[in-house]
């Protein structure tokens, strides 16, 4: 679904500069791939960038709800230097941006259009505030890739989700991955 979706987000939305944002990059495999997928559609020579935010340490409680308070203190053992080396071959496309969403995007707001987004941030209110930020920069024709919705201890994450997409013209796919797509019109 990353490789698929990244290569649809460059034939459907049709920019001359591709720009990719993740939120919630880990060790950056699924970045990986969505770099992959656009070198093989535009050409390793092409024009985009990417945006990777990510705190690289421990999800807060602060940041969770009730529900998902399983989830405080998980990811504590990443790394932006171990992502910035699993990366490497692609850095000069790469801005790593670290820091607590949403806090950081204060700081760094990032790019004013983009084509493809990927949320995988384990929590509902980070989500929330990364659609809020991101989805009106969405070119028509992009997407979102949310990788955190169908699953039971996700309900949350799915109803921000839900409610904030209807808000714009599109269609929300969901997969038996636990994965889903908006696709902006």
């Amino acid at each position: 679904l990353v490789y698929w979706t990244a290569k649809y987000s460059a034939r459907a939305t049709k920019s001359s500069q591709m720009t990719l944002v993740e939120a919630g990059v880990c060790d950056g495999l699924t970045i990986n791939f969505a770099i992959s997928a656009l070198e093989a559609e535009l050409g390793r020579g092409s024009n985009f960038e990417v945006f990777l935010y990510d705190s690289w340490s421990a999800i807060k409680a602060e940041h969770l709800t009730t529900k998902e308070m399983f989830a405080a203190g998980d990811y504590a053992y990443l790394s932006m230097e171990q992502t910035k080396i699993n990366l490497e071959e692609f850095q000069k496309r790469c801005r790593f941006v670290k820091g607590y969403i949403p806090d950081v995007f204060k700081e760094n707001p990032g790019p004013n259009e983009i084509s493809w987004l990927h949320i995988d941030l384990n929590s509902s209110m980070p989500t929330l505030k990364t659609l809020e930020h991101f989805v009106p920069r969405l070119l028509p024709g992009g997407l979102v890739l949310f990788d955190d919705y169908g699953w039971k201890h996700n309900e949350e994450t799915k109803e921000v989700a839900d409610k904030f997409c209807s808000k714009f013209e599109g269609l929300m796919m969901p997969f038996p991955t636990g994965q889903a797509i908006f696709f902006k019109h």
